[in-house]
């Protein structure tokens, strides 16, 4: 592998537009790229990492605000290569998605309970 990859690396090894790259760069998914002399980004294994930790936690359909909101913040935190902080940051989304789950686990239950006092129409 080459020492720097450039934004066009990037983009093929996730599958995903350069441009995808560039937003995710500005941000705060990625740390910044180092520039060459002629300004050209030159990212490292690290941003081809964050970059496929971003696509994976923040996929195209997004997931409810809080769950969201939570990890936005795991992944800017992780672009800093702070990596013990980002993993704690990890294990509270994931009690928050734990969390999340028992109150739609407790609402199919009280939906369920409530259809079946529903009388059936007769034909």
């Amino acid at each position: 592998m080459p020492a720097y990859l450039r934004t066009s690396d990037i983009a093929r090894a996730v599958r995903v537009h350069p441009n995808t790259v560039r937003l995710y760069e500005a941000w705060g998914f990625l740390p910044p790229a180092s520039r060459s002399s002629a300004g050209y980004r030159r990212f490292t294994r690290f941003h081809l990492n964050q970059m496929r930790l971003a696509r994976m936690a923040l996929p195209d359909h997004w997931p409810g605000s809080n769950i969201r909101r939570s990890l936005v913040a795991l992944v800017r935190h992780s672009a800093t290569g702070d990596i013990p902080g980002a993993l704690e940051m990890a294990r509270a989304h994931l009690r928050l998605v734990q969390t999340e789950r028992n109150y739609t686990e407790q609402a199919v239950e009280v939906l369920t309970a409530w259809v079946a006092t529903v009388p059936l129409p007769a034909d």
